[in-house]
């Protein structure tokens, strides 16, 4: 991912930028929300406080309330409200998951069928 640029709405920002990031901060107060050191950031939800990224080839969400891991996968797609993620397992499955307030990663929701196993994958409200 390219150097985090903070968008109007975002309230945090992952400081760091290409595979060396540091941390998400708060905009309003400057406090480290989240240690993100080792992890090469792919991907940053809407309000710059949740980051999609791989460590150690697995992939994992980050937030200020701790770690999500999602294990090694193809890809992986965070969504803009950093509690969804669309991944394409190592078999070739392409997988929506729903990340609760705890953290806790839903079951799976396939969407093979309905996607190829390199989907372009978009949000919408």
């Amino acid at each position: 991912m390219d150097d985090a640029v903070p968008l109007p709405g975002w309230t945090c920002l992952p400081v760091g930028g290409g595979e060396h990031y540091h941390s998400i901060v708060a905009l309003d107060s400057g406090e480290q929300l989240a240690d993100l050191s080792g992890l090469e950031v792919t991907g940053t939800s809407s309000d710059g406080c949740t980051v999609l990224g791989q460590r150690d080839d697995l992939s994992e969400v980050v937030t200020a309330a701790g770690t999500v891991p999602l294990g090694r996968v193809r890809t992986a797609t965070l969504g803009p409200d950093g509690r969804t993620v669309v991944r394409t397992t190592v078999t070739g499955a392409t997988q929506i998951l729903r990340i609760d307030d705890d953290l806790a990663v839903g079951d799976p929701i396939d969407v093979s069928a309905a996607a190829p196993t390199n989907p372009i994958v978009a949000f919408l409200d």
